[in-house]
């Protein structure tokens, strides 16, 4: 029996939800250990901010470099972390008119689409850095965005 989904059309348009998350330790980075990945779920584009440290004030700035490369979103999906639990991070959203959706814990299927697209970006940087760590990993990454975004997406997907 066809059941509607709880999903519409608007909400896979292109730059109205987006999946984010924390990736990091980086092994053998230095600089940025970290990084926040986002994922706009309509195109499936992807984008990535290197982070020193992975608290609310640092998750916000990289929020707002997304947001400043791709305009604000309608929702924003996240894991439940610290930082994405924050009132400073829900101000932030809802002042852009957004709402903010935490996922459940410890249930990484949730923010799926993320957590795949981190995997395939750790292993394009692993493939692009010289060396098999992640050292200096950030200055291989605008390289490797370009790849992905020049990569196959799922048929229906729009390239920005």
């Amino acid at each position: 029996r066809y059941e509607r989904s709880a999903y519409t059309a608007e909400h896979f348009a292109p730059g109205s939800t987006w999946q984010t998350d924390l990736i990091g330790p980086l092994p053998g980075a230095r600089r940025f250990p970290k990084a926040l990945v986002t994922v706009d779920l309509g195109s499936r584009q992807t984008f990535c901010v290197p982070l020193t440290k992975t608290n609310a004030a640092s998750v916000a700035v990289a929020l707002r470099q997304t947001a400043a490369a791709w305009g604000t979103p309608t929702e924003v999906q996240a894991d439940g972390g610290p930082p994405f639990t924050s009132k400073s991070i829900e101000q932030l959203i809802f002042g852009w008119g957004a709402s903010l959706h935490i996922h459940t814990k410890y249930h990484p299927q949730s923010n799926g689409v993320v957590e795949r697209k981190i995997a395939v970006l750790k292993t394009m940087l692993r493939t692009a850095t010289p060396n098999p760590d992640f050292k200096n990993w950030s200055s291989f990454l605008p390289q490797v965005l370009i790849a992905l975004k020049k990569s196959h997406h799922s048929p229906g997907r729009q390239v920005p």
